[in-house]
């Protein structure tokens, strides 16, 4: 079991267990951080509060753990049926798809897939959200929602390797600041273009 936490600049930060992958370098207690791209490893039960108190309040490294630098695109598929059966019945026919497609367009090393636990909106199913360079090389995340299989090939396509938000499919943004946001749904309105970017576990 893995986590991944998204640490936007406001208050708020989401937490969700995402599974370990080994064969990607992923293993058991590793905590992945966006849109930071680090990676810390060894977290384990007696650590917590320590690094609670150095990463998520007090903003610097944490001492009790070894620290790497992520590179590549991320995928966290919702695939948690405890809750709502869709995202249980849908995740994992999405990841198959997903590491399908990765591979055969030759990238297993520049994107990775994992399952993920809840992360709002199971009436959405196929949930996911990615974490991905944009063309400036900014780090964004950006939910997506009513996924299939069919609809990989264009998200690999287009916002993975271009950055170009599939609109049809799109739930929101992670992590902008409130001016940014502010401006992305000013010019959204004036083109038409109506978007639910403010999301929260609704689901």
């Amino acid at each position: 079991m893995s986590f991944f936490f998204e640490i936007p600049n406001s208050s708020i930060t989401k937490i969700t267990v995402c599974e370990a992958r080994e064969e990607d370098d992923f293993f058991d207690g590793d905590v992945l951080i966006f849109p930071d791209m680090i990676k810390y490893r060894g977290l384990k039960e007696s650590n917590v509060d320590s690094f609670f108190e150095d990463v998520m309040v007090g903003c610097k490294s944490w001492g009790g753990g070894v620290q790497d630098a992520m590179t590549g695109s991320y995928i966290f598929v919702c695939a948690h049926g405890k809750r709502d059966v869709r995202c249980g019945v849908c995740g994992p026919i999405l990841i198959d798809k997903l590491n399908e497609e990765i591979q055969l367009k030759g990238l297993k090393n520049k994107i990775f897939v994992m399952a993920c636990s809840h992360i709002g909106g199971h009436k959405y199913a196929g949930n996911l959200i990615t974490f991905s360079p944009r063309p400036d090389g900014k780090i964004m995340g950006h939910w997506y929602g009513y996924v299939t299989p069919n609809d990989v090939p264009a998200l690999l396509d287009q916002h993975i390797a271009k950055g170009e938000i599939m609109h049809k499919l799109w739930r929101g943004q992670m992590g902008p600041p409130v001016a940014e946001l502010k401006g992305e749904n000013d010019q959204k309105r004036a083109k038409g273009v109506e978007s639910s970017n403010n999301l929260s576990n609704n689901g």
